[in-house]
């Protein structure tokens, strides 16, 4: 069967209000759901970051303490800090009824932390410039006071440890020195300590080992607590706060609405037609 071009034509004349119908309908929906989102949206910004690593050394060994920000949504602790924030209460429509998955996947709308090579970029999003603002201190601040806490309690376990160790070379050298005394008693005066480090090459020689081994303490007790008091500036910023432009566009809403509302009523006119 052949179509003719006027036919078809004739068919959205006569069903003209049928079609304008629907491309009002559509639009209105488009227009809508455009203007919702465009006040429900959540205005973002980024800003990169990196965390300063804890290095020391003690008795030759190396130790790197170093938290990764964007594996913390695993951390009960930390996420617990998070869900602490007012702000965050205010934006959870039900806090208690959310399950720990829930609650993971809230503060990760809120706070998105990515790696990119040696930094990370945390996406705030807020409903305004403003609460983007205050919710990028809040998690700084937390994030600060968690790193701080963990090193802390690494840093301050060493330290008691070398002070254990350093109360026992103390002693040790105490004992040591007590018999050296001694035995310089006994002599009366007949040895000089050069003779009796001749005549008792073992107990000098301990004595020196344990005496360098105090001093290599002493060295490490001073490094750890060079760390401990660098943990208030763990968190380095690389750039300032950079808005992430809304791609929601009402002009380009708009506009696909108005294809789609004629193309769906001028289809729907030639499948009741046909």
């Amino acid at each position: 069967d052949e179509i003719y071009l006027v036919d078809l034509l004739k068919v959205i004349i006569v069903n003209k209000k049928v079609i304008l119908g629907i491309w009002f309908i559509i639009l209105m929906l488009g227009l809508s759901f455009g203007f919702y989102m465009k006040k429900n949206k959540s205005f973002e910004a980024n800003r990169k970051f990196r965390i300063r690593e804890v290095a020391y050394v003690v008795d030759s060994k190396e130790t790197n303490l170093n938290i990764d920000p964007a594996s913390l949504y695993d951390d009960q602790n930390f996420l617990d800090k998070l869900l602490g924030i007012d702000l965050l209460k205010n934006k959870a429509t039900n806090m208690k009824g959310l399950s720990e998955s829930g609650k993971r996947e809230f503060v990760k709308s809120i706070f998105n932390v990515s790696k990119s090579n040696n930094d990370y970029v945390i996406k705030i999003s807020g409903k305004d410039i403003y609460e983007v603002r205050e919710l990028e201190k809040l998690y700084f601040k937390n994030l600060q006071e968690y790193l701080k806490g963990n090193y802390s309690n690494i840093l301050n376990k060493d330290l008691e440890l070398q002070k254990k160790n350093s109360s026992t070379f103390k002693n040790e050298l105490l004992k040591l020195e007590k018999r050296i005394n001694d035995l310089a008693k006994l002599s009366k005066g007949s040895y000089t300590a050069e003779d009796l480090k001749e005549l008792y090459p073992t107990i000098f020689a301990e004595k020196e080992a344990i005496s360098s081994v105090y001093t290599e303490n002493y060295k490490a007790q001073k490094v750890i607590k060079n760390s401990v008091a660098k943990l208030d500036e763990l968190i380095v910023y690389q750039s300032t706060l950079n808005k992430v432009e809304d791609k929601m566009s009402i002009r380009l809403i708009f506009i696909i609405s108005n294809v789609l509302g004629i193309f769906l009523g001028v289809f729907i006119v030639f499948v009741k037609e046909f």
